[in-house]
């Protein structure tokens, strides 16, 4: 087997076998991470078809006919006497931004005022509960990409916490499948446990304010997908690079897809979007007050009341008697 390397191409032809011709087919380092990438399920296999859909596909059959010219030819990927020689459709992104659409997101907020809990042992208050964020997205896909149709994609998202008061995690993460109108959901947590306890003393009630945010939105995002390693030209007759006409002629030649395509020209989208609802709760105010002061006073103007009541009424009754002794 002969090999010819340049920056642009991968020149392979298959000759009569020779025992002395290695048999090894060289792997270029970025092949090796794609290797490894598809293993992660990040990648997987570009068919021809696929390929075809690209938004530049017609620039790489202009290369092939510009360097190795026309005729009849078989175009392949991942041949199976090539097994280092791949090409791929990934997801190379660890995280994808997603915005608010429609109008943005939109809050709403309520109070609410729990009354602490009396421990009757050790004559404790005790209010114990969940403050942060609880964020939930229902996302349907949109448009499916052409590469790797069907598969599942492991994607981190980042959603926009503008206006949310609790702060989230950066990323959510979750599974997208390449399918139009297939579903999924992104749940992100930033929920804590918090037990404040206060000493129980007579005539106080402790109570505490709980304030709830709501927000709703909707957002969307775009997963790129892109195309990566070799597409193969498979010729059914023997031939020359047309710069290098005197030189070795082979039968196969392989087109290294991100040395002729931009990354624009070799990406197709995943869009997506849906409805994002996060509930965010949060200390407002908490302690202890006095109560039962207003039937304390209300006691005390009722005894002067009475004490009032029971002078006039003795009064009037020293005068009866008197008037009853002169009428005597």
């Amino acid at each position: 087997m002969a090999v010819l390397l340049n920056h642009r191409f991968i020149s392979m032809a298959m000759l009569l076998a020779s025992t002395s011709i290695s048999t090894a087919i060289p792997i270029s380092k970025f092949q090796e991470v794609e290797l490894v990438e598809r293993g992660a399920s990040s990648c997987y296999a570009l068919t021809v078809d696929q390929a075809k859909t690209l938004p530049g596909w017609s620039k790489i059959e202009k290369y092939a006919q510009d360097t190795w010219g026309d005729g009849k030819v078989n175009i392949v990927t991942n041949p199976k006497e090539y097994p280092k020689s791949t090409a791929d459709a990934c997801i190379h992104a660890t995280s994808l931004p997603v915005k608010w659409i429609d109008g943005g997101v939109k809050c709403s907020a309520t109070k609410s005022t729990i009354q602490g809990q009396v421990d009757g042992t050790t004559q404790q208050v005790t209010f114990q509960q969940q403050t942060g964020t609880d964020q939930t997205g229902q996302w349907t896909v949109t448009s499916a990409s052409e590469l790797a149709e069907n598969e599942e994609f492991t994607l981190g998202l980042d959603i926009p916490s503008d206006g949310i008061k609790a702060g989230l995690s950066e990323s959510t993460t979750t599974t997208v499948t390449n399918t139009r109108s297939s579903s999924f959901t992104t749940v992100n947590k930033n929920l804590q446990t918090t037990t404040l306890a206060y000493e129980n003393k007579s005539g106080q009630q402790c109570e505490m304010t709980l304030e709830t945010q709501t927000c709703i939105g909707t957002a969307k995002g775009s997963a790129p997908v892109v195309a990566t390693g070799m597409i193969w030209f498979n010729y059914t007759d023997k031939r020359a690079p047309k710069n290098d006409p005197k030189g070795p002629k082979h039968y196969k030649y392989a087109v290294d897809i991100a040395s002729v395509l931009s990354e624009a020209d070799r990406t197709s989208y995943i869009d997506f979007q849906g409805p994002v609802n996060s509930v965010s709760k949060t200390w407002y105010a908490t302690g202890c007050k006095a109560t039962g002061s207003g039937t304390r006073v209300g006691s005390k103007a009722a005894r002067r009341s009475k004490r009032k009541a029971s002078k006039k009424v003795e009064r009037t009754g020293r005068k009866t008697e008197t008037d009853e002794e002169s009428s005597t």
